[in-house]
């Protein structure tokens, strides 16, 4: 569902449809056509009594039947035609749809495959440097030379640019799982026809809620406790409906 909003996959809907529908037209051809002609004027030997006298309208009125069975071979033809380019479009739209999901799954999969891959190089990146640590324990030591700190501090330095690369493969790769999609979706909290959430369902005997309290963005004054004078204010926590105490 999410990928038949992709702007190619519905144009190619849209354009299968619309060629479906010129079959019928071009069906509608082999059926006779009946329709009422009519016509109202006016009319008179001389311009002045074209609009005095009431015998100067004129008005008629008829049926018109035609069929052109005659060119049922060019109609005939006209529908196999307009199938066929509907044979076309079918093709087009079976492959706009197997691409868009073949982007789906790649990005999907390349999502999760950064995601394992950032694992993986998080914990080489603690190991080594656990292995820095070491190693600078055993310099300190004496035990070896600073060459082997240089050494595995590069190493360190190598496995986080790694770590780093793989992090902004996992952004990426979630960035074209969103925009192979179709993206632009989201949920939206409507119900019935008019597109209207309903209320809230109270309950008469339970009892009312309080009124709410207006939301300030300045600090409250701190009461300090008389056992400790010096004790330092603590931050006030602001309620917000997005992060609820």
């Amino acid at each position: 569902d999410l990928v038949r909003r992709r702007p190619d996959v519905r144009r190619a809907e849209r354009q299968l449809a619309a060629q479906s529908a010129r079959i019928g037209i071009a069906e509608s051809d082999f059926y006779p056509r009946i329709s009422i002609l009519g016509g109202l004027g006016v009319q008179a030997e001389h311009f002045a009594d074209l609009f005095d006298t009431p015998e100067s309208m004129a008005a008629f009125v008829g049926p018109s039947f035609r069929w052109n069975i005659l060119n049922y071979g060019r109609i005939l033809n006209q529908v196999r035609a307009e199938d066929a380019r509907f044979q076309q479009l079918l093709f087009a739209y079976q492959d706009t749809v197997l691409n868009a999901a073949r982007e789906a799954e790649d990005a999907l999969y390349s999502f999760l495959r950064n995601q394992e891959r950032a694992e993986s190089l998080g914990r080489a990146v603690e190991a080594a440097r656990r292995t820095v640590d070491i190693t600078y324990d055993q310099y300190r030591e004496g035990a070896v030379d600073y060459t082997a700190v240089f050494l595995f501090e590069g190493e360190l330095t190598r496995q986080q640019d790694a770590l780093a690369v793989a992090q902004g493969d996992i952004a990426l790769s979630l960035v074209e799982a969103f925009r192979a999609l179709g993206g632009g979706w989201e949920m939206r909290r409507t119900r019935g026809c008019g597109g209207q959430v309903p209320p809230p369902v109270v309950d008469a005997d339970a009892e009312p809620l309080p009124p709410p309290q207006p939301l300030s963005n300045e600090p409250k004054p701190m009461e300090q406790s008389s056992e400790s004078p010096a004790a330092k204010p603590q931050p006030v926590r602001i309620a917000s409906p997005y992060h609820p105490q």
